[in-house]
């Protein structure tokens, strides 16, 4: 998905005569959404017990002031709203909120109803109580919000639905409740990637499995195949066989021309996916629009184990590439010392030219 990792959202406390002060940091990083817990963060620019965040999109008061209106009643103690609640107070309902679905605690979660439509304006990620239950495998709480009335398929500020954020952590209890509550299967990200991708690249076979009988990528053209193509190369075996045994072709082809079994000979593929797509039917010696085989591939990046197994199961070592290069020579070029003694001892022929 891009290069993003997801925040999780911690309270910030701050002693007052009534409740603390929540703030949210968040950071991009990574390739999938990671979750990880920081040391609270203060941002509180006029340090008034307000987070930041708070003043500019809830009680519209201005963040380096503490008394924004000049009227003698610092931010903190006005009422923005009018329902008999300082800011203050308001504000730490929103962070009680936040960490009571966190934690999964449903009853808490219900009972500070009135701020569900506040902790997305809070939260830098645009978090809805249902993605953030739903991401964390709360399956009680996402119930009890989905009967309340939760949007199941809102999103954060990355377009990304409370069923991707399930599916990406792979709590596939969750997404059966997120699906039968109506959950859009094929809603996508800002990168276009769906459910099925982020479960598939996270290794959740189950949760895979699920959103394939759900009909995951079913009516979007070329979306399962792209799955079999990166699932292969990270050597997710059991994603293979799911979506094989849900009919993708084992021998479909990328926009580069390359096949599963390709894909899975370049690292950081492993030799048991290898095995098994040679086993499902692939074929052994189709080459990409470089004119390049899986074996010229894993001969290429020292795959010693990957070569070996093609070599047993037969693959051509004469076959030369678009470069006019064979595997054996791709290896010599690429000083790759353990894939030339596997060719030298599977017998390559002494008349293959190694220029």
């Amino acid at each position: 998905m891009g290069t993003k990792s997801k925040n999780i959202h911690r309270m910030l406390w701050r002693s007052t005569t009534v409740v603390a002060a929540v703030c949210v940091f968040s950071v991009v990083a990574g390739g999938v959404y990671g979750h990880h817990v920081y040391e609270p963060l203060e941002r509180d620019a006029d340090r008034d017990g307000l987070c930041d965040t708070c003043e500019i999109q809830i009680f519209g008061t201005d963040h380096k002031r503490k008394d924004s209106d000049a009227d003698g009643i610092p931010d903190a103690r006005e009422d923005h709203d009018g329902d008999g609640m300082a800011n203050l107070e308001e504000q730490g309902n929103i962070a009680s909120l936040m960490e009571a679905v966190e934690s999964g605690d449903t009853k808490r979660t219900m009972a500070l109803r009135e701020y569900w439509t506040s902790m997305p304006l809070v939260d830098e990620d645009g978090m809805t109580p249902l993605i953030l239950a739903a991401r964390n495998g709360h399956i009680e709480t996402v119930r009890a919000l989905l009967e309340a009335g939760a949007d199941v398929n809102a999103t954060d500020v990355y377009f990304s639905t409370a069923l991707i954020h399930a599916a990406l952590t792979g709590h596939s209890e969750t997404v059966k409740v997120l699906l039968g509550a109506g959950a859009g299967v094929d809603m996508t990200d800002e990168d276009g990637k769906g459910a099925l991708f982020h479960a598939a690249m996270n290794g959740h076979v189950d949760t895979v499995a699920l959103l394939l009988d759900a009909g995951a990528g079913s009516k979007l053209e070329g979306m399962r195949e792209d799955v079999l193509m990166t699932v292969a190369n990270r050597g997710y075996t059991g994603i293979v066989e799911v979506l094989l045994d849900a009919g993708v072709d084992v021998n479909t082809r990328d926009i580069n021309g390359k096949t599963a079994l390709i894909s899975a000979s370049i690292p950081p593929g492993r030799s048991e996916t290898v095995k098994f797509l040679l086993d499902a039917g692939a074929d052994l010696n189709a080459a990409d629009d470089s004119g390049k085989t899986a074996l010229m591939w894993a001969a290429q990046y020292d795959q010693a184990a990957i070569v070996k197994v093609l070599l047993d199961a037969g693959a051509d070592v004469q076959r030369k590439d678009d470069a006019g290069m064979t595997a054996v020579q791709i290896a010599e070029e690429e000083g790759q010392v353990d894939v030339i003694r596997l060719f030298e001892k599977a017998g390559d022929p002494a008349d293959v030219e190694t220029e």
